[in-house]
């Protein structure tokens, strides 16, 4: 349903109101789809957040930190004969016993529970 073009402001749910223009095509603009019966009072106000929270929430990158992507890829690149998984030193060293530690410990505990469960004591 439009407004009537004569002007009035008699208005439905849904309809285009009449807005004077000089340009006859952009005389209409659709109003907000508002339900019958709602409420036609402003929001209340927002609560004032400090400048200091909102910064350390913020998603913006920090330049706290120094960029050594390019003394990485050097690292990395290099041809040493070490495998890659242990181009980052001692600390990937340690991560790595450790991990095949415990995927061993796993797989024989694993193979244990597995035989355990496969004999049955008999009563």
């Amino acid at each position: 349903m439009l407004a009537p073009r004569d002007g009035s402001s008699r208005l439905a749910f849904g309809t285009l109101a009449t807005v004077p223009t000089s340009r006859p095509q952009e005389s209409r603009i659709p109003l907000q789809d508002i339900p019958p019966g709602a409420s036609n009072t402003p929001p209340p106000p927002t609560p004032q957040v400090s400048q200091a929270l909102i910064r350390s929430f913020s998603s913006t990158a920090r330049n706290r930190f120094k960029n050594r992507v390019p003394e990485k890829q050097k690292l990395f690149q290099e041809e040493n004969d070490i495998p890659l998984y242990l181009k980052g030193g001692v600390v990937d060293n340690i991560l790595y016993r450790v991990t095949m530690g415990l995927c061993l410990g796993g797989t024989a505990y694993g193979l244990y529970c597995l035989g355990w469960a496969s004999f049955p004591r008999n009563k």
